[in-house]
């Protein structure tokens, strides 16, 4: 049994860190090894990433529905750039777009995007 649990949390695992790579790949559409600020929002959007969290159907996160601990309330506020206490989906992607850009230099590299999914930005 044992061997067993084993050899299903190591194929849990890679495959997981498959699909991590996966998603940038499915995100960076040129294939220029960066996603744009462009990609990016085409993902989020094409794989639901927003819809899924907004668990009361409203179009806008609250801080609860954001629900991911890395960001803090100072976070929240300062994306929520017309201060109504929710995110809309531009507020909310642009934000985490410039949050994990960490070179400000407009594209996600993989090392970026990578933070954003361990953080748990992908988790669905």
């Amino acid at each position: 049994m044992i061997k067993h649990t084993t050899f299903f949390t190591t194929l849990l695992l890679a495959s997981s860190m498959a699909f991590a790579a996966n998603t940038f790949e499915t995100a960076d559409t040129n294939r220029d090894s960066m996603v744009s600020a462009a990609e990016y929002q085409r993902y989020v959007f094409d794989y639901d990433v927003y819809t899924k969290r907004d668990t009361n159907n409203d179009s806008l996160l609250n801080e609860e529905e954001l629900g991911i601990s890395v960001f803090d309330a100072d976070d929240f506020s300062s994306w929520d750039a017309d201060g109504d206490t929710y995110l809309t989906y531009d507020e909310l992607n642009i934000s985490l777009f410039d949050y994990y850009d960490e070179d400000d230099s407009g594209y996600l590299d993989n090392d970026e995007w990578n933070k954003a999914s361990d953080d748990g930005w992908f988790d669905m």
